[in-house]
């Protein structure tokens, strides 16, 4: 694709080459693994024994990248207000933005803080023979695959530290985008929908069975309906015409409204 093809006299036939410079694509469907709950608590379990810094890494539940999360100083950590500052020049896509974190994670900060000498603009998860530099890139891919053979995890193309961050998408599936978006530091919806969110079996079973609650729910509000306005299944279904030919049935009888013909709001929406 690359090569420029003269034609029978030698002469080029076009001046310089249009696909000179477009990327070929490595790879036609991408592996984009999803760590199970499953594997992640098997994960969390040996954390301790691989190092204290890669624990508090996964602890951390924040849904962020791993190369934002290494480079925490502990001046972005808010523990009064149980937040995190991620900083716009350690994002891949430079937004700066402040997310809440969960007791969990801000308990194995205390608890790391509390033992630190360092404050201040030091790092969080430091060298181990730099107290003042962030922990590489490297070292946590490394202790990444030791942790795996620890918790007996076949190793797996795809399942590094971003299937951490395509679980956190895919655990708050049911929260609005814009939430979700803003938890995880993601600018758009769209990378979000194409590259993160994967749906779980549960979830669609769940799925389901909300639709056929609100289906029973709808059919005994018309049963309602139908019963107050006192009509029978033949004048129901009679043209306008025919119906007023029928005797009057006299008027209705009174029936009280039951709370349990009317809708609810499905589990694990939000007004």
């Amino acid at each position: 694709m690359g090569r420029e093809i003269p034609d029978e006299q030698g002469r080029l036939l076009l001046d310089r080459n249009p696909l000179r410079g477009l990327r070929t694509p490595t790879e036609k469907n991408p592996t984009r693994v999803v760590l199970t709950e499953q594997e992640y608590r098997a994960l969390l379990k040996v954390s301790r024994r691989v190092d204290w810094r890669f624990h508090v890494a996964l602890v951390h539940e924040t849904g962020h990248r791993i190369g934002s999360i290494r480079q925490l100083r502990w001046c972005d950590i808010d523990f009064e207000g149980g937040a995190i500052l991620w900083r716009a020049e350690h994002d891949k896509s430079g937004y700066e933005h402040i997310t809440p974190v969960t007791a969990e994670a801000l308990d194995a900060l205390k608890e790391v803080w509390s033992a630190n000498a360092l404050a201040g603009e030091a790092p969080v998860l430091p060298a181990p023979r730099n107290p003042l530099a962030c922990l590489g890139a490297g070292r946590l891919h490394a202790w990444w695959n030791k942790a795996q053979i620890l918790a007996g995890l076949k190793p797996m193309p795809g399942r590094g530290w971003h299937s951490l961050r395509r679980k956190f998408a895919s655990d708050l599936m049911d929260q609005p985008l814009k939430v979700l978006c803003q938890l995880g530091g993601w600018k758009t919806a769209k990378t979000v929908l194409r590259c993160y969110q994967q749906a779980y079996e549960g979830q669609l079973r769940k799925a389901l069975e909300d639709r056929r609650r609100t289906r029973d729910g709808n059919s005994r509000i018309a049963g309602v309906k139908w019963r107050e306005s006192g009509l029978s299944n033949t004048q129901m279904h009679l043209p306008q015409e025919d119906a007023k030919l029928q005797p009057h049935a006299g008027p209705a009888p009174h029936h009280s409204r039951c709370s349990r013909g009317f809708v609810h709001g499905l589990p694990g929406l939000r007004a």
